[in-house]
């Protein structure tokens, strides 16, 4: 995880100049929120806890307004899951450190940001999340921001970091006991290296049937994301359970809860994909409108 960059600063507007061309060709970027929560890798062991600006940090370049930031949630059952060998391989058993706890992603689940603290087993990470140092937050995201510090959904105290810059990640995707292939067997992965990189699966089947009509792929969609969330919120599955305090070595002071709508967590949710569609099919001429930044 990358400290992040002054925008101001000659190589991070280079990098923004950048993404602009790449938006202008219809490629989407995506960049992952981190592993290690809210405190983020700088922040790893908590050893920044109680400074301002620094114990809770946001990560380069998920706070452009020209990249889209992807976090991760875990599938978690709502009780301990049951132990026979007839699960599903995205069901692998998994310790929560301290309860001595089993859970598996068996109904009746739920979506969470996390699941507690210490090291990885069957891949434990908490999303990376918060708001930028330098960024001004872009008005697109002013409604579903303000609703989150309306909200009484856990944050680290005003002074801690700028509500009045932009916040991340924008949309979140699968993070945990995420099924590989690898070196001949099956093993479970995780972190926001798999939810991104299945976000962007995602944003190329879209594109892919954006071509099939003859029309013109994504692009920036940043300012798409946030208006589909008030037009057509039925385009989201909301992540309403867990926080970001904690790293993947231990939990620190601060940090943010989920909360209905955006929350510095998941953002705005993950896709429904087929109500996803139905949107971009439902706002095709006002696209390039919907793709500006701001």
């Amino acid at each position: 995880e990358i400290k992040e960059c002054d925008w101001s600063s000659d190589v991070c507007s280079s990098d923004l100049v950048e993404w602009v061309k790449l938006g202008m060709r219809g490629i989407t970027v995506l960049s992952a929120s981190g592993d290690n929560g809210a405190p983020s890798g700088q922040n790893k062991d908590c050893q920044l806890d109680g400074e301002k600006y620094f114990s809770v940090l946001a990560a380069y370049p998920c706070t452009s307004p020209y990249v889209v930031a992807v976090g991760a949630f875990a599938v978690l059952e709502e009780k301990a899951g049951p132990t026979s060998g007839s699960q599903p391989p995205i069901c692998k058993e998994l310790v929560v450190e301290g309860k001595g706890e089993k859970y598996c992603a068996g109904k009746p689940w739920t979506l969470a940001a996390s699941i507690g603290s210490g090291p990885q087993i069957n891949g434990f990470i908490t999303t990376g999340g918060g708001f930028s140092n330098y960024t001004k937050r872009p008005a697109y995201q002013d409604q579903a921001v303000q609703q989150f510090l309306k909200s009484t959904a856990l944050r680290p105290p005003a002074e801690f970091f700028n509500a009045n810059n932009l916040g991340f990640p924008d949309i979140s995707n699968l993070g945990s006991q995420v099924i590989i292939y690898q070196n001949g067997h099956i093993e479970p992965v995780a972190g926001t290296s798999c939810s991104t990189p299945m976000m962007g699966g995602v944003l190329t089947l879209i594109n892919d049937y954006l071509l099939q009509k003859g029309r013109p792929t994504l692009g920036v969609i940043n300012k798409l994301l946030y208006t589909m969330a008030i037009e057509h919120p039925t385009a989201y599955i909301d992540v309403t359970e867990g926080s970001n305090e904690c790293t993947e070595v231990k939990c620190c002071k601060y940090g943010y809860g989920s909360a209905k709508g955006w929350d510095p967590t998941t953002g705005l949710g993950t896709f429904n994909f087929p109500e996803v569609l139905k949107y971009i099919d439902s706002v095709y001429d006002r696209l390039d409108i919907l793709r500006a930044k701001y």
